[in-house]
């Protein structure tokens, strides 16, 4: 491990949008240990590494530097060849952020959570999209992962 481990975890967290406390409560810990190694004071241990991994959906690699921590191969098919015309900045952005594990990213998966991510976040009355609700969009990859184990 190196030094940069907490800066991935950051932004491995980011990705999956939490903050600090909720990743914390997700692995049974203090929002002062996730923020000293975020900044590098400490470094996790092995096991906690592997649960940050589990939490955030991420390979273990990923925060460990042995890979890189970037959009799946199933986001970049679903952006070359699914992607509708209409895709807007900030849906581009939820969908790259999704915390889909990788064995299930595809460019099937990524379509099917922007559907959902439009059932959910519809545009008001006014003809003007709105910003995506971080918790509504949370809440619909929550849907679609209790589906596919159900």
């Amino acid at each position: 491990m190196d030094d940069a481990i907490g800066t991935r975890i950051a932004e491995a967290r980011e990705r999956a949008g939490l903050n600090r406390n909720q990743l914390a409560r997700a692995l049974g810990t203090s929002w002062q240990h996730v923020d000293h190694w975020e900044k590098g004071r400490t470094r996790p241990t092995l096991e906690s590494v592997r649960k940050i991994a589990e939490v955030l959906q991420v390979p273990v690699e990923s925060l460990l530097g042995l890979r890189e921590l970037g959009p799946s191969a199933g986001y970049e098919r679903f952006l070359e060849d699914h992607a509708p015309a209409d895709l807007s900045e900030a849906e581009a952005e939820w969908l790259e952020a999704a915390p889909l594990p990788e064995e299930s990213a595809s460019a099937d998966a990524y379509r099917s959570l922007l559907t959902e991510l439009r059932r959910v976040a519809s545009p008001p009355r006014s003809g003007t999209r709105r910003k995506v609700d971080p918790s509504r969009l949370q809440a619909a990859i929550d849907a679609r992962g209790e589906e596919e184990a159900g």
